[in-house]
């Protein structure tokens, strides 16, 4: 049995984070300075490996 019907979604709620994310994704694009991995977690290693392939730094 299916319990995913579209009468339970909560679109006000949606329509928020929807629009949440999209500002944080214009910031980022739009922004002056070059977001930065923070080298000090350890889970951010492969994502500053692939940065520096790509650009070098």
């Amino acid at each position: 049995r299916v319990g995913d019907e579209w009468q339970k979604i909560d679109y006000d709620n949606m329509a928020r984070v929807d629009r949440m994310i999209a500002l944080c994704v214009l910031n980022l694009a739009n922004g002056t300075q070059t977001p930065v991995w923070n080298p000090a977690n350890p889970n951010t290693a492969a994502w500053r490996d692939a940065e520096r392939k790509l650009h070098g730094n």
